[in-house]
């Protein structure tokens, strides 16, 4: 393994195969820390983003398995502790359904599983009852569970601190265009521009990441105002 470390990121590689783990600190620039879930995307790699810490393990144990280069993307700051009654077996492209309901779906990447887990609270509290996953491959899509979910959701809210262009959101949009097209995907992601040091929480209150921008935004869609 060679390890290569930067101020936001480490790296982590094993000749053949490699682990591309990189790390978001708990202070940091947004931008800075967002970048490398895309670049590595589109270099093609099977791309994880691990949230909770009893599942780092796992997701390493598949990816030395895997047949070919694996990338993760963890936190660098102290690992969320909670779902840890869902801890469903790490399967190539798959991710994790914690919660089923209906209309809304809230698609939740790597770091912003906990904020997600609020704002489908908040929007249990109004009345609504939202499918929230816990999208554990960013790269290659579950498209077997979005196709799945369009037979009975009209919205897709895909939350992710990663830059909106070629980042997740973006490449659901463009499977959801082609081949649903009756379902909205609205895509909560980090400005295409350079955002300022600072905390993660203010910084994500300051471009539209917070747990109550994100419920706002999903509360004025289109999409429920007709429900």
């Amino acid at each position: 393994w060679v390890a290569s470390t930067t101020c936001t990121n480490s790296v982590l590689m094993r000749s053949g195969k490699f682990a591309w783990c990189s790390k978001a600190g708990p202070i940091s620039s947004s931008f800075r820390l967002s970048t490398s879930s895309t670049t590595v995307t589109q270099w093609g790699l099977p791309t994880l983003m691990q949230v909770t810490c009893h599942v780092l393990e796992e997701m390493l144990a598949f990816a030395v398995d895997c047949d070919g280069p694996v990338a993760i993307r963890y936190p660098r700051g102290s690992a969320y502790q909670g779902l840890q009654e869902h801890q469903a077996p790490v399967e190539h492209g798959k991710s994790e359904v914690i919660h089923r309901g209906k209309k809304i779906a809230v698609l939740g990447v790597g770091s912003m599983i906990p904020s997600c887990l609020e704002v489908c609270k908040g929007l249990k509290e109004d009345g609504f009852d939202p499918t929230f996953v816990n999208v554990r491959f960013v790269k290659p899509l579950d498209v077997k569970l979005l196709d799945e979910l369009a037979k009975d959701h009209s919205l897709f809210a895909t939350v992710e601190e990663n830059v909106k262009s070629g980042g997740y959101g973006e490449h659901v949009s463009a499977y959801m265009e082609a081949c649903h097209p009756e379902v909205r995907v609205l895509s909560a992601s980090v400005w295409d521009r350079f955002v300022p040091q600072g905390n993660v929480d203010s910084l994500r209150a300051r471009i539209g990441l917070g747990v109550a921008d994100i419920r706002q935004a999903i509360e004025d869609s289109e999409e429920l105002k007709r429900q």
